[in-house]
């Protein structure tokens, strides 16, 4: 028997400011990027995975950083607008402490980013990071939970028809990662079996994943 394997290939997904799209539960955080200038030096924008921070901050600046290989020495190399992401990943809370410092007398404009706001150990730090504007990334609403299930899709080039959205959309936890992970799973149970992505199909793949986590 042949055994047909689907190659993942690596895709292009467009972080630009037209692939953006703005709701209730983002609107926040983007108005905030749209800023031509902050009355802080720092802003840091929180929300689960998936939710669109790296495509904020790829929106923001052109210099997009993470947080657990910034090093001290990175700081003075900065330009006028950067980005530091995953700052819950932070190997050394004294870079941070500096990148602060640094930042509110350069007048730059550091946008962070991470899940939830770190529990900062070190005590200059949390005092100075308690100043910075925390701006949430709520769950998605239905708008964006369309408007992801349908950019999912298309940056995978797959073309789906309106019923599988409607079936997704009524079938899914109001969860960025849920979008993720549903689209990936169908389009590579799809490409396996060399089949549209159709409703049915989706009730097969679903199955074959909760067979496959028993096992």
């Amino acid at each position: 028997m042949t055994v047909q394997l689907p190659f993942h290939l690596p895709y292009a997904v467009p972080k630009t400011v037209d692939d953006f799209f703005v709701s209730a539960c983002n609107e926040e955080a983007f108005s905030w990027i749209q800023k031509p200038t902050w009355p802080f030096a720092m802003v840091l924008v929180t929300g689960p995975e998936g939710c669109g921070k790296t495509h904020m901050a790829h929106i923001f600046a052109k210099t997009v950083l993470k947080a657990k290989d910034f090093k001290e020495a990175d700081i003075l190399l900065l330009p006028q607008r950067a980005v530091i992401e995953d700052i819950d990943e932070c190997r050394d809370e004294q870079v941070l402490f500096h990148l602060f410092n640094y930042a509110k007398e350069s007048r730059k404009q550091i946008l962070l980013t991470a899940r939830a706001v770190p529990p900062f150990k070190l005590p200059d730090l949390k005092t100075r990071m308690s100043t910075v504007p925390v701006i949430p990334i709520h769950a998605p609403d239905d708008m964006v939970m369309m408007a992801l299930l349908c950019k999912a899709f298309t940056d995978r080039q797959v073309d789906v028809d309106s019923d599988v959205i409607t079936y997704l959309m009524t079938h899914l936890d109001r969860s960025y990662q849920a979008v993720h992970q549903i689209v990936v799973a169908v389009d590579t149970y799809a490409l396996s079996k060399k089949r549209r992505i159709t409703i049915p199909l989706i009730k097969e793949a679903v199955a074959h994943m909760q067979n496959e986590t028993l096992l």
